[in-house]
Parts: C-alpha cells; sequence; structure tokens
C-alpha cells in the first residue's frame, strides 16, 4: 500500500515555484507597459471631448447670434461652464433668452471633462480654460 502511494505522488504533474514567479514578472512587466498607455490615451480622450463641445458651443453661439433678432456676442460675456458631478456642466451666468432647453440651440450644458476644466466666454467665442496637457503621445 505505501509503494501504491509514493508512486502516485511521483506521477503528479505542476508547476514549481520558479514557473511561478516567471508568469509573475512577465505580468508585473505587461502591467508595468500598459497603465502609462491606458493613462495617455484617457488623458488624450479627455482632451478630444473638451475641444468637441467647445467646437460645439461656439457653433451653437454663432447660430444663435445670426438667426435671433437683436443678439450678439455681448449676450453672452461673462458666461462659464464648470465640471458638473452630475453630468451635466455648471453654468455661472444665465444664458441668452432661447439660447439653451428643448427649443434652444443647445439642450443642457456641456459638461467639462474633469475637474478644474472650464470653458469660458471671450469675445466671440468660447475658449477652453485650465485643460492640464495631455500625457506622452507614444
Amino acid at each position: 500500500m505505501l509503494m501504491k502511494m509514493r508512486s502516485k505522488m511521483q506521477n503528479q504533474k505542476g508547476f514549481t515555484l520558479v514557473e511561478l514567479m516567471v508568469v509573475v514578472v512577465i505580468l508585473g512587466i505587461l502591467v508595468a507597459i500598459a497603465v502609462p498607455v491606458y493613462n495617455s490615451v484617457t488623458d488624450r480622450a479627455q482632451k478630444a471631448a473638451d475641444e468637441a463641445n467647445v467646437r460645439t458651443l461656439n457653433g451653437a453661439v454663432t447660430a444663435y447670434v445670426a438667426t435671433v433678432e437683436g443678439a450678439e456676442y455681448a449676450n453672452f460675456n461673462g458666461l462659464k461652464i464648470g465640471y458638473g458631478t452630475n453630468g451635466v456642466g455648471v453654468l455661472t451666468g444665465t444664458w441668452p433668452n432661447k439660447f439653451s432647453g428643448t427649443d434652444g440651440f443647445i439642450e443642457s450644458n456641456p459638461n467639462p471633462s474633469k475637474s478644474g476644466v472650464t470653458y469660458e466666454f471671450e469675445g466671440t467665442k468660447f475658449v477652453l480654460k485650465n485643460q492640464l496637457p495631455a500625457g506622452n503621445d507614444g
């Protein structure tokens, strides 16, 4: 009986500790490469979203000034949109009459990608403010 148990134990297959450690090291290297790449892609996507929001706002402002009688760019002076935690940007100031809402030129305030980023109206357009630079592109 003892001989049978001994022969069964000798036939067991498995990974040695060294083999498992090699796998752990390889996984660590892959993670060390993947995390910075992911962060860079995320930063670039947030920057692109902010730039698209500003272009959308500027298109709406231009359409408003061109189509609403008596509208002018000065109607937007002092407006600023900041990051809102509920998914809608927080507006400082008041939109001109008929600009926002379901029948307006924008339905809701675009939300900056992260806290600290704002869209501010200057002169004849909205500009992106306080945007942190995107990480390395490579």
